[in-house]
């Protein structure tokens, strides 16, 4: 069925095909696209998408329905089957029109509508933006072909319009360009001070933490309302621009919340109190920390996961950059909140808070490496009560070297005597009485620490609570806490000292080997 007249658009094909795309922009809306980030806003953007390219292809060309459906089908291969077949649709009628040279307006308007929802359903994206231009191809050639195609006073009115919204989007982002720049200095200030006070934390210097965090709250408080004012907000509706107006005022809303409520937490912490004297640590002191550093820690979590969902493809590299370092420190500090959290929470009963504890400290030298650390030479047994520090027995390796240790038969893992029975582990069936030289052969502490916790028990009939393995570089890093320590039945001693290595410490309880690293 062929007419005279290709494409003669009258009122009522006009309007029956803005019912087509009004229907269409239901089905396309729930595919939730995101052109901005804003969901009322992206529905909004969508729905007049639909209408607009369902309206064009009323008057468009055979040949750009066909391509644009062509492209839809090519992007929608691999996809759901009902978005390809839906594209396929599409292609298929387009076809039909080309080759009966059929005007045929409505059909033309349904194969845009077909056309615009394949589009916002696309899930081939091999780079960032693949599927919008993509999508940008197939709609933008249906559109530009259909507004040719209509008369001269329709056109104009399509472009005095088109001109309408880029003057808008213009205004928008100059608006958005002026507040930014005004709130420029105070959001840099913000940005620095959380930097500065998160290290004040890591650093251990609480007061300077606090008072950093506070001022740094007020100054992203004042930036986030700056952005996120009147003079800000058009450019919500601006895709690309929308993403990183609305990063911009999440990421300082919720730093300046966090800031805030670590300032708050901070400000009640008193660290200087968890000092000891005598031989003795205030257990109360703990007790009374493990609720602010518990609200630290989620404070701290809760802005560390706020910077990593603002990351976005859509950020500008300024802002991007920013972030990335706010992150790194961020990841940081909330890797020592949680820490510090834990140790609150444990050490009222590390220290003895419910009855003695008695803990074994291995003295290693790595000049003789082994899997953890090195060559044990000398250790000490420390019994803690209600925070009450004494040395309760020390000596050298070779005071352990007992007899009683050939009967003993490790509760350890197949793997363990597997790898490491043949150092003295299982020597005829029990453990070599020099076994304490290769004890630190395996790499994982808690293996090391189940072992030397059975052994000492079968040497001396006392059963530990915790070992702990300490080289001279973790010695070094403890006298940088206590400072220097003077021995005065040494004429001439001194301390070098070395590279950092963390000492390893594990709690575990008499022949278990589900130790737990502390």
């Amino acid at each position: 069925m062929s007419q005279t007249r290709r494409n003669r658009i009258t009122r009522d094909d006009a309007r029956f095909a803005l019912l087509i795309g009004a229907v269409a922009a239901i089905g396309a809306a729930l595919a939730q696209p995101s052109p901005t980030g804003t969901a009322w806003i992206d529905a909004i953007l969508t729905v007049a998408l639909t209408m607009f390219v369902t309206w064009s292809a009323a008057s468009a060309a055979w040949w750009a329905l066909i391509v644009g459906s062509g492209v839809a089908l090519a992007a929608a291969a691999g996809g759901p089957i009902a978005v390809a077949a839906l594209a396929l649709a599409a292609l298929g009628a387009a076809a039909w029109i080309s080759v009966e040279r059929a005007s045929q307006p409505l059909i033309r308007a349904g194969i845009g509508a077909a056309v615009v929802n394949v589009a916002v359903r696309i899930e081939w994206n091999p780079f960032f933006l693949a599927s919008a231009l993509l999508a940008a191809l197939a709609l933008g050639l249906i559109i530009v072909s259909g507004i040719l195609r209509r008369r001269g006073y329709v056109r104009k009115r399509v472009y005095w319009s088109a001109a309408a919204v880029g003057a808008l989007s213009v205004l928008a982002v100059g608006a958005l360009a002026f507040t930014a720049a005004r709130a420029q200095s105070t959001a840099r200030d913000g940005y620095r001070g959380m930097l500065d006070g998160l290290e004040f934390m890591q650093d251990g210097k609480v007061a300077e933490a606090s008072e950093a965090l506070s001022n740094a709250a007020e100054d992203l408080a004042t930036a986030s309302s700056n952005i996120g004012g009147p003079l800000g907000r058009p450019a919500q509706f601006v895709p690309g621009i929308a993403q990183n107006r609305n990063a911009g005022v999440d990421v300082l809303n919720r730093a300046a919340d966090a800031a805030a409520s670590a300032a708050d937490t901070l400000a009640v912490v008193d660290l200087d109190q968890l000092t000891v004297s005598g031989g003795f640590i205030d257990v109360s002191a703990f007790e009374a920390l493990a609720v602010p550093l518990a609200d630290l820690e989620t404070t701290i979590t809760e802005l560390d996961a706020a910077l990593n969902d603002a990351r976005s493809p859509w950020l500008v590299a300024p802002l991007a950059s920013r972030l990335d370092d706010a992150i790194s420190r961020a990841d940081q500090a909330s890797h020592q909140s949680r820490a510090t959290a834990a140790a609150a929470r444990v050490a009222p009963d590390m220290l003895g808070a419910d009855g003695p504890r008695r803990y074994f400290i291995a003295f290693v030298n790595n000049a003789e490496a082994r899997g953890t650390n090195g060559l044990m030479g000398s250790w000490s047994e420390v019994t803690i009560d209600n925070g009450r520090i004494e040395v309760t027995a020390n000596g050298r390796t070779a005071d352990l070297q007992d007899e009683s240790l050939n009967t003993l038969v490790l509760d350890a893992t197949d793997e363990y005597m597997e790898r490491y029975g043949r150092y003295g582990a299982d020597v005829n069936g029990g453990v070599a009485v020099k076994y304490w030289s290769n004890v630190t052969m395996a790499p994982d502490m808690p293996s090391v620490g189940n072992a030397m916790s059975q052994m000492y028990d079968r040497v001396t009939g006392r059963t530990l609570d915790g070992v702990f393995v300490i080289d001279p570089a973790g010695l070094a890093s403890l006298l940088e806490i206590t400072g220097a320590v003077t021995l005065d039945d040494i004429d001439n001693a001194s301390t070098r000292r070395t590279p950092k290595n963390s000492s390893r410490a594990v709690n575990t309880s008499s022949r278990s080997t589900n130790a737990k690293t502390c």
